[in-house]
Formats: structure tokens, sequence, C-alpha cells
């Protein structure tokens, strides 16, 4: 018996794709870029794993500014600007801001 075109499977309960999604997040000690591009492309997969995935990348913001830092600084705000910022904005749990001493004088 065939399946009718417009049947959807149901996604995953989000428990376990929350839990997926931090067992992903887990392996990224010490910002750890392949893990960092795991949960990159978990924020792909669907709308299911994009907030959770968020929620890991963004939760630390580190900013070093120096002379030639300014252009870095502007793209900061693409995200923040993007209409899906409110996601972003609330998973930043950190955000540490460090000078250069050539900057400042």
């Amino acid at each position: 018996m065939a399946l009718p075109r417009t049947f959807a499977i149901s996604p995953l309960p989000q428990e376990i794709i929350n839990f997926i999604t931090d067992e992903v997040a887990n392996q990224r000690s010490d910002r750890n870029s392949a893990a960092l591009v795991s949960l990159r492309a978990c924020s792909l997969v669907s709308k299911y794993f994009r907030s959770q995935s968020l929620r890991h990348i963004f939760s630390s913001i580190n900013i070093v500014v120096g002379d030639s830092d300014q252009y870095r600084a502007s793209s900061l705000l693409k995200p923040i600007q993007h209409r899906n910022s409110d996601v972003i904005v609330q998973s930043v749990r950190s955000l540490q801001v460090t000078f250069n001493a050539t900057f400042l004088s």
C-alpha cells in the first residue's frame, strides 16, 4: 500500500534532538574546530536542530579588538541583525572583549 504524497514523518522528540546536539557540543573542549563544524552542520539539518545548535555555537563569544579589527567587529553585527537574531542574542552566556595595547594608545 503506497503512502499518500502528502504524508510526512513526524520528527524525533525535541528532547532526543537536544540530547544529540548536546553530545556534539560536549566534544567541543578547547573550542575544538571539528566539533564547531559539526555544530554548524547540525544547525543546518532542520529547524528542529537549529536553535539548540545556535545555543551552543554562540554561548561564549571572545572578541579581541586591535587596530585592524574594525571590519571583524562590524561583521559580528551581521548575525545579530539577522531575522532570527533573538535566538542568537539569548544564547550568549559569556562575552569577553579584550583590547590590544596598541589599540588604546
